[in-house]
């Protein structure tokens, strides 16, 4: 939450380190400013309808924005949270600005058809939203603050996080008469003067005033100090500096009269908050009521919103006790005491404890949510995530991911956090579950890479993060570029952040890689699509692999021959070992990554002594085709030339030429009936990239070694290293018999296709067919109006439906002596002239039918009181064949036939 001074711990890589991380690929499925329920909205529902896409890409793990119900409503984001049980619906007013419980459980289905973990935000720092209630800590907190406290390191209360009142009318003795209110600062140092506040008071009675704010005077400290004081009116804001110089008081006078309160019972209502959260220690010093001449500021009551009994879910009730400060020791300064944002939770309070416990397995047991992404962890002690982990292992929750962020970019600060929680778990909870941390400090090497290669040099990126920075293990690590904090260019990787996304992929040292929602969709082209091939690289090629050398890192030993750019704008990296099932047993893999403007050649030498098992004359082919060259020959120096376009990246694998497969079939012939599949095998090489074709034509989506066929064609598939070194299998012809029939129809009879059998069916409604006795021929002669179809069978057996046909009359022309037109040219291409005479004529239309029965043109006239009429039709947009022409009103009809040329 908090942006912290960035610098970089400088720990030399050691070659040939051992690594092996997990299989797992996270994505933040939404940003900041995703579409709220609020703004006609649902963002869970975006998200269910992608799952299928996530899963397919690899992605087993898609982190949610919170969940529960916010102060600010179906509006926020969640970060301001409120009634932690409540996820908007079931039986509750209204939905987050996510969406409600129903949406989410379809979400969760989704989700799990496709082997995705949900990972919700849980924020453990903060509250937000809670009722006024009387808090004496904090009024203590704010009458007590010392410039002694303020020397040793306490910080004042947020003003913009208390209320304060008197009570006046009724039996109070307190009630018309002229108010004193004196503003001074409680510890009187000079850190805190000249800071702008805005001061104003109401009653029950009387709210905002709408004549606008005014300025207080110069030197107003009233007559504690000798000077005059600022007369102010009910609801009128007051914008006011806290005075450096006199004795320091702004003294603000209200007279007040009995119309302005309720005489029974009201309060005087007194609100000073500091401008753009530049806090200032100021306080009510002094209350004088000149009725009954008395000293008010020990009757100022302070209230902070820290009052959650009341919520709509009725569970996890807190109190001012539960929230810092409440008389435990505090600073409220730092990391973990200062008050950022909103009300802070005091985590050492049982019953913050057992209220953020439970919620945790409300989440998980109600809602669905399998992993945890922990908000703002740096502003709260290691023993209460400690705490909380080794109570999800106690009730069996085990979750796939538990992630904190820890918003620091000082690696050795990361891998304390680790080590400090880890310290604190019990031996079970460190068996099942792994805390990790977002590496803030790659990213932020990551981000000055892609986007200030001027004068960075990107060989730092070697020895910066939480792995290589301060040597914590790669599985208490996320890996990200970008994500919903950075929401400026000064902190979000902008310039080609693909860059940093092929290291985090191909870098399995390094942690678990998490994808920005944004980056994967929203940015310029899409990065989508080279995401998808880099988890499917991984996956192949880099899972598993043991062994890891930064070729080009500072001080590397082994040589580099630049001929164009340099060794500070690339990385170059070898690994080595295991690898994922058969596709990289006992080879290597060479990554290249140029973050430079300008082309990258060079000769590098790689390791080619043991763990890995490069040797000369290996051929290393370039997988993703991004470099100049296909291949790159290991040649006696132990040497492979690399040449990439700027701002690119590449891998390079000793992996053999893909051999054309062959295609099998499982579980029918290349012929069968309509209705029927055959599957298509072409083999099982893991490490190819598949791409079908159906009649010389890419069939979409279909990137798999296996195909579902249901129509005919000549089908092939062509295996490659994404679209590189293609080999292409024999084409396979699939017979599905069979053909759909066609009808078509001349005077007034319908025709079929040729086929060995038929039967011809009829429908009023186009709903209900019952099969025309006796009409098994190929053609039939139709007899009324209504809808036609014809089953054929062929000579194996195998049938087949026509498409339904409409036949608006029988016959081919209809014409009433009372009402005649013709139409010429007839054939025609383009238009035709109508001539129309009737004895009578209504208003009428003149309708284009095609030879289907379907109407594709129409106009309506009305009568112009004449029985004769002539128009123009252009034909000129409707395919050539047989139509017909028709004209009616409300008594007569004729129709003629026309062929289009």
């Amino acid at each position: 939450m908090k942006k912290t001074f960035r610098f970089i711990v400088m720990i030399s890589c050691l070659t040939s380190a051992k690594v092996s991380i997990a299989q797992d690929f996270m994505l933040q499925g939404w940003y900041w400013d995703y579409p709220k329920t609020g703004q006609g909205a649902m963002w869970v529902d975006t998200m269910r309808t992608r799952a299928k896409e996530w899963g397919e890409a690899g992605f087993n793990l898609v982190w949610c924005p919170p969940m529960s119900m916010a102060s600010a409503g179906n509006n926020s984001n969640g970060y301001d949270i409120k009634d932690l049980f409540n996820v908007g619906g079931g039986g509750f007013s209204s939905n987050t600005g996510f969406g409600n419980k129903a949406k989410i459980q379809s979400m969760m289905t989704a989700f799990n058809q496709y082997n995705i973990k949900a990972v919700g935000d849980m924020i453990y720092n903060h509250r937000d939203g809670g009722s006024l209630e009387d808090n004496p800590a904090v009024a203590g907190w704010i009458k007590n603050y010392t410039l002694a406290k303020h020397n040793s390191g306490d910080v004042c209360f947020p003003s913009d996080r208390f209320r304060c009142f008197i009570t006046i009318g009724g039996s109070t003795g307190r009630g018309a008469g002229t108010y004193y209110f004196r503003v001074r600062s409680a510890s009187l140092s000079n850190d805190y003067y000249n800071k702008p506040y805005k001061f104003f008071v109401r009653t029950v009675r009387v709210g905002s005033n709408t004549s606008g704010a005014m300025t207080e005077s110069t030197n107003n400290g009233g007559g504690l100090c000798g000077q005059g004081n600022d007369s102010i009116a009910l609801g009128r804001i007051v914008n006011a500096t806290l005075d450096n110089g006199g004795c320091g008081i702004d003294e603000f006078k209200l007279v007040l009269d009995t119309s302005k309160f309720y005489v029974a019972g009201d309060k005087l209502s007194i609100t000073l908050v500091n401008d753009n959260s530049d806090y200032s220690d100021h306080y009510i010093y002094s209350l004088y009521y000149d009725a009954t001449a008395a000293e008010l500021k020990d009757s100022v009551v302070y209230q902070t919103g820290t009052n959650y009994n009341n919520m709509q879910s009725g569970r996890g009730q807190m109190n001012y006790t539960c929230f810092k400060p409440n008389g435990n020791p505090t600073c409220l300064c730092g990391d973990w005491d200062g008050l950022f944002f909103f009300n802070d939770y005091d985590q050492s309070v049982q019953q913050t404890k057992d209220t953020l416990f439970a919620w945790t397995k409300w989440m998980h047991d109600s809602i669905g949510t399998s992993g945890i992404r922990a908000d703002a962890v740096k502003n709260f002690s290691y023993q209460f995530t400690s705490e909380l982990l080794n109570y999800m292992e106690a009730e069996a929750i085990v979750p796939p991911i538990f992630v904190g962020e820890y918003y620091d970019y000082n690696p050795a600060f990361l891998k304390g956090w680790i080590d400090n929680v880890k310290s604190g778990m019990t031996p079970a909870a460190q068996q099942s579950i792994q805390p990790k941390l977002f590496d803030f400090a790659l990213q932020g090497s990551l981000k000055e890479a892609c986007d200030n290669t001027g004068s960075f040099d990107v060989r730092n990126i070697f020895q910066n993060g939480m792995v290589d920075g301060a040597g914590a293990s790669g599985f208490n690590v996320v890996s990200f570029v970008n994500n919903h904090d950075f929401r400026s260019t000064s902190l979000s990787c902008d310039v080609d952040p693909i860059l940093a996304y092929s290291y985090i992929f191909t870098n399995n040292a390094v942690g678990l890689p998490c994808v920005y929602y944004p980056d994967y969709y929203l940015s310029n082209g899409s990065y989508k699509t080279k995401i998808d091939e880099l988890i499917d690289l991984h996956k192949k090629f880099i899972f598993n692999t043991s062994f890891r050398d930064y070729l080009n890192r500072f001080g590397t030993p082994f040589s580099s021959n630049f001929i164009q750019s340099s060794a500070d704008k690339c990385l170059i990296y070898q690994l080595s070992g295991g690898g994922s099932a058969s596709c990289l047993p006992n080879r290597d893999v060479v990554i290249a990554i140029n973050f430079g403007s300008t082309t990258l050649k060079a000769d590098q030498q790689i390791n080619t002594g043991s763990p890995f098992h490069s040797s000369v004359g290996d051929t290393l082919r370039d997988i993703l085709g991004n470099s100049g060259f296909p291949y790159a020959l290991v040649n006696n120096s132990g040497e492979m030339y690399i040449e990439l376009p700027p701002r690119s990246y590449s891998v390079w694998v000793n992996v053999p030429q893909p051999v054309a497969p062959v295609i099998s079939l499982s579980g029918n012939t290349a012929s069968f009936c309509k209705g029927d599949s055959v599957q298509l095998n072409a083999g099982t090489n893991s490490c190819y990239t598949y791409a079908w074709r159906k009649n010389g034509l890419p069939i979409s989506g279909e990137t798999k070694n296996k195909l579902v066929v249901k129509e005919s064609g000549t089908y092939t598939v062509a295996v490659s290293y994404y679209g590189n070194f293609i080999a292409v299998s024999a084409p396979l012809i699939i017979t599905v018999s069979p053909a759909q029939p066609l009808v078509s129809f001349l005077g007034n009879t319908l025709t079929a296709t040729a086929a060995a059998q038929y039967q011809w069916y009829y429908s009023t409604d186009n709903i209900t067919y019952t099969n025309i006795l006796g009409a098994i021929a190929q053609t039939y002669s139709t007899t009324a109006a209504g809808w036609y179809y014809v089953t054929v069978t062929d000579a194996n057996g195998c049938s087949d439906n026509s498409a339904p046909y409409n036949v608006a009359f029988a016959g081919i022309e209809k014409v009433n002596p009372d009402f005649n037109f013709t139409v010429a040219p007839n054939p025609a291409a383009t238009l035709v002239t109508l001539k129309l005479n009737a004895k009578r004529l209504n208003s009428f239309s003149i309708q284009v039918i095609d030879a289907r029965g379907q109407m594709v043109l129409r106009k309506d006239y009305k009568s112009n009181g004449t029985t004769t009429f002539q128009t123009q039709i252009d034909l000129t947009k409707l395919q050539s064949g047989l139509y017909f022409i028709k004209v009616a009103d409300d008594n007569y009809l004729s129709v003629k036939k026309i062929v289009k040329e």
